[in-house]
C-alpha cells in the first residue's frame, strides 16, 4: 500500500522566512511548512481532492471554512474535506512555528470507514478540530518518523490504527447541511470542473449542464463552494499541477497539462496559492 521511500523536495521563500518539504508516498502526500516569527503570510484559498489533516505545532490561529470562521488552538490537529474550499483567517505566530499536512484519497479513507463500521459513505467530520490529543500526538509522530528508518508494515499499521479511531469518534455516516438549494446542481458542476480542469470552459456551458442562469449559478455556486466557478478551477488546476511536480514533471509541462496559457501565467498562480514558486517546490529525486 504505502512505501516509506518516495520523492522530496525542500524549498524556502525569497526572504528565507518559510521552508517547505513536501513527500509523496504512494496514495498519500506529506507537507511540512516551517514559519520565521513576524511573517504575513499569504492567505489564499485552497482547495484539495483529499482529505486535509493538518498538524497545527507552534501556533494556533483561525480557519474560513464553510462559511464560517473556525479556531484552532496551538497544537491541534484540523480536518478539511475534499472539495471544499478553505484558507487560513489569521495565525498567531510569536515563535518559530511548523505545521505539517497529511493528504489522504478519498476512497482510500472510504476503506477505512468500511473496514470499521461497514459504511459505503465517505466519513463526514462534523468538527474542523479534533479534540483528541492523543491521536494528534500519534499522527504526529508518524509525519515525523517517515523520515526515519522505519518498517513498511509498521508505518502502515500505525497509520491504519489512528485513521481507524478517527473514524469511530469523531466521524458520522451521514452529513448535514444548512445549505439546500440547488446543492444537486452545483456538485454536478464541481464533478464536471473535476474531470474538465484543464479545459477553456464558458460559463454559458456551466450554466447549461446546472440548468441555471449564468447569474443565479455564480450567486448559488459561491454561496454553497465559498468562491466562484473560475477560481475554484484554478484550484484545481495548481492541486493537479502540485502532484506533477511532486512526480518529477517539469514546470512547463505540469503549466501546459493543467491548462494554463504560459509557464509565467502558471507561475503567477502557483506562488499566489502554494505560497512559494514551482521552482522552489519542484521535486529532488531521491
Amino acid at each position: 500500500m504505502y512505501s516509506v521511500s518516495g520523492n522530496k523536495i525542500k524549498s524556502s521563500s525569497d526572504r528565507g522566512k518559510v521552508t517547505v518539504e513536501a513527500r509523496k508516498l504512494d496514495e498519500l502526500i506529506l507537507e511540512t511548512y516551517h514559519r520565521t516569527p513576524g511573517l504575513t503570510p499569504q492567505f489564499a484559498l485552497e482547495l484539495r481532492d483529499e482529505y486535509t489533516f493538518c498538524l497545527n505545532t507552534g501556533y494556533g490561529g483561525t480557519y474560513l471554512y464553510r462559511g464560517s470562521s473556525y479556531s484552532f488552538p496551538q497544537n491541534s490537529l484540523t480536518i478539511l474535506h475534499p472539495g471544499e474550499a478553505h484558507r487560513p483567517a489569521q495565525l498567531n505566530i510569536k515563535n518559530p512555528a511548523t505545521y505539517r499536512m497529511i493528504y489522504i484519497q478519498s476512497d482510500w479513507l472510504k476503506k477505512v470507514a468500511k473496514e470499521v463500521s461497514s459504511t459505503k459513505s465517505l466519513p463526514y467530520f462534523p468538527s474542523v478540530t479534533i479534540p483528541n490529543s492523543e491521536l494528534t500526538t500519534e499522527l504526529l509522530k508518524l509525519h515525523i518518523t517517515q523520515k526515519r528508518s522505519l518498517s513498511t508494515l509498521e508505518w502502515e499499521s500505525r497509520l491504519f490504527s489512528v485513521l481507524s479511531k478517527l473514524v469511530t469518534h469523531h466521524s458520522q455516516l451521514h452529513r448535514t447541511s444548512d445549505v439546500t438549494v440547488n446543492r444537486s446542481a452545483i456538485e454536478r458542476l464541481k464533478n464536471y470542473l473535476q474531470a474538465h480542469y484543464s479545459e477553456n470552459i464558458s460559463l454559458s456551458n456551466l450554466s447549461k449542464i446546472a440548468g441555471l442562469s449564468p447569474y443565479h449559478l455564480c450567486r448559488t455556486f459561491s454561496e454553497v463552494v465559498g468562491l466562484p466557478p473560475h477560481r475554484y478551477q484554478t484550484l484545481l488546476r495548481i492541486d493537479r499541477a502540485k502532484n506533477l511536480l511532486l512526480a518529477g514533471r517539469s514546470i512547463s509541462y505540469a503549466a501546459i497539462q493543467v491548462g494554463f496559457f504560459d509557464q509565467s501565467h502558471f507561475s503567477r498562480h502557483f506562488k499566489r496559492i502554494v505560497g512559494v514558486s514551482p521552482k522552489k517546490y519542484r521535486v529532488l529525486l531521491d
